[in-house]
C-alpha cells in the first residue's frame, strides 16, 4: 500500500489507521479539514511556511518555516490558515501500535507524543534537520524495487528516532499562547475544560460571562474556528477515547464523559472517530 499522499489528507489517515503503521501527507494547498478534529493516530506536523498558527487542546502555537509540532490520538487540533496564505507542510501520521512494536526496553519511540516533561511539543529545526526528515518522507513514495517495503519501514523508524531526538534536545522554549487575545473566549475555554464532564450549556456560559448567547457563539467561532458546542463535544470524545483505551466499558465511559443519552453518545462517537465505541475497542486490541 502507498505510504505517501499529496491529494487528500484523509487518504493518509485511513492508510495509517487501517494498516496500523504510518503514512505521510504533503501539501502546499488549502487545509482540507476545516474544523477541530482528532485521529486514531499520532501526528508530526512539519511546517514549511512562516506565520502559521495551530490550535492543540486548549492552547495556540505559533509556527514558522522548519518548525515541527506533535499531537497524539487523544488531542483535538486544527491548523488556522489565513485567507490566501496556505501552509506548505508535511504531516507524518503514526499508529500507536507501530510505535509500540518498534520500540525497545531502552528506546520508547512514542515518548515524544505523550511525555510532556521529557519532550517538547514544538521545536525549530535547522535546515539540515528539516531536509533530512523531508528526504525520509519522500522515500515513502511508491517504488517497485526489490525490498522497498522494508526500506520504507526502516526509514519511517529512522524518522521517528530523529523526531524524538530533536524534541528531547531542544532547550529553547516556544511561546505557548492562549487561544486568543479575547479575554471572554479565554475564560470560556478555561471554564469548559474545568467543568468538561458537567452539564455545560450555552445559557450557563453566556450568563457567567455576561454576554448574549449569539455574541458568545459569534466571537468563539471567530477566534477558535469552531463552535462552542463542537468544542465541548470534541473534548468529551477525546476523553472518551482515553477511558476506552484504559479498559473502561462503553456505558461507564458515556456517563463519565457527561453524555446523558447513551444512543447520542454512540452516534456522536461514531461521527467523530469513524467507528462506534465497541468497534473502536476491538480495533485498538
Amino acid at each position: 500500500m502507498a505510504k505517501y499522499f499529496d491529494k487528500f489528507t484523509q487518504d493518509g489517515t485511513d492508510e495509517c489507521v487501517n494498516s496500523k503503521t504510518f503514512a505521510v501527507f504533503y501539501s502546499d494547498k488549502e487545509e482540507q479539514v476545516k474544523n477541530m478534529h482528532i485521529h486514531d493516530c499520532c501526528e508530526v506536523f512539519l511546517c514549511l511556511s512562516n506565520s502559521q498558527e495551530f490550535l492543540i487542546g486548549d492552547s495556540m502555537f505559533s509556527a514558522n518555516r522548519n518548525d515541527m509540532l506533535v499531537v497524539n490520538q487523544f488531542e483535538i487540533h486544527k491548523l488556522l490558515e489565513k485567507p490566501g496564505a496556505f501552509c506548505e507542510r508535511y504531516v507524518f501520521k503514526l499508529h500507536p501500535r507501530f510505535l509500540l512494536l518498534n520500540s525497545t526496553a531502552q528506546t520508547d519511540l512514542s515518548g515524544c507524543f505523550y511525555d510532556r516533561v521529557k519532550f517538547k511539543r514544538q521545536v525549530s529545526l535547522t535546515n539540515e534537520q528539516a531536509m533530512e526528515l523531508i528526504s525520509l518522507f519522500n522515500s515513502f513514495k511508491k517504488s517497485d524495487n526489490f525490498g522497498d517495503d522494508i526500506m520504507t519501514n526502516v526509514n519511517a523508524i529512522k524518522a521517528v528516532v530523529l523526531i524524538n531526538r530533536y524534541l528531547s534536545c531542544e532547550e529553547t522554549d516556544h511561546s505557548v499562547l492562549s487561544y486568543t487575545s479575547n479575554a471572554v473566549v479565554q475564560s470560556v475555554v478555561a471554564y469548559i475544560n474545568d467543568n468538561l464532564f458537567s452539564n455545560i450549556n450555552l445559557d450557563e456560559l453566556s450568563k457567567k460571562h455576561f454576554i448574549s448567547k449569539n455574541h458568545l457563539c459569534r466571537i468563539f467561532k471567530k477566534h477558535t474556528g469552531t463552535t462552542v458546542v463542537n468544542y465541548i463535544t470534541l473534548r468529551r470524545i477525546a476523553e472518551a477515547k482515553k477511558f476506552l483505551n484504559d479498559g473502561c466499558d462503553v456505558k461507564d465511559t458515556c456517563e463519565k464523559c457527561g453524555f446523558n443519552d447513551y444512543s447520542h453518545f454512540i452516534r456522536t462517537f461514531k461521527n467523530i472517530v469513524g467507528v462506534p465505541p465497541k468497534q473502536y475497542i476491538k480495533r485498538k486490541e
